[in-house]
């Protein structure tokens, strides 16, 4: 009557007897619990754990993260994407999706005017180096705290050697 792609009556007696198993009188069509990874990790619950272990330590891999909370790769991947963090020099960073900027006169490109030549940060950088941060407040606190030590002297003597490249430039 049905024709051949209809279940046959051994496969439907089967399946009455399974469900009547578990509820005996009543059939139950309800996936049961059962050990294993859960079926979905990109919950709520997966994504807060996600951006707490990358705000407790910005250079913390995506396969040691997968590793801590048991999901693949390539599902940390989509939360971290919900998430909107990018990684950027081995450092986990929040992405910027709406930056608006206004464009500057400026004279051309000059290697005279980086800010990596500037007073400042050469001092910073030989002062800080190889101190590992574990938090964003840390790099904070320790930038802070050199800041403070370091004299006004040293913030005039700063900015007297960048006009002096301005004018290099500019001239």
């Amino acid at each position: 009557m049905y024709g051949e792609n209809a279940v046959n009556r051994t496969i439907v007696n089967r399946w009455d007897i399974k469900f009547r198993e578990y509820e005996p009188g009543r059939p139950n069509i309800v996936d049961q619990p059962r050990s294993g990874r859960p079926v979905c990790v990109t919950d709520d619950k997966h994504q807060k754990q996600v951006d707490e272990l990358i705000k407790h330590d910005r250079r913390i891999t995506q396969k040691q993260i997968a590793g801590r909370l048991g999901m693949s790769k390539e599902r940390l991947g989509y939360i971290i994407g919900l998430l909107g963090y990018t990684n950027v020099c081995s450092q986990w960073v929040p992405r910027m999706l709406t930056l608006k900027f206004e464009v500057l006169s400026h004279p051309p490109y000059s290697r005279d005017l980086e800010p990596s030549d500037f007073q400042f940060f050469p001092h910073l950088k030989r002062d800080l180096k190889e101190t590992h941060f574990t938090s964003d407040d840390d790099v904070k606190q320790a930038v802070t705290s050199w800041i403070k030590q370091r004299t006004p002297e040293f913030f005039i003597d700063g900015m007297r050697k960048l006009v002096l490249r301005w004018e290099k430039c500019i001239e």
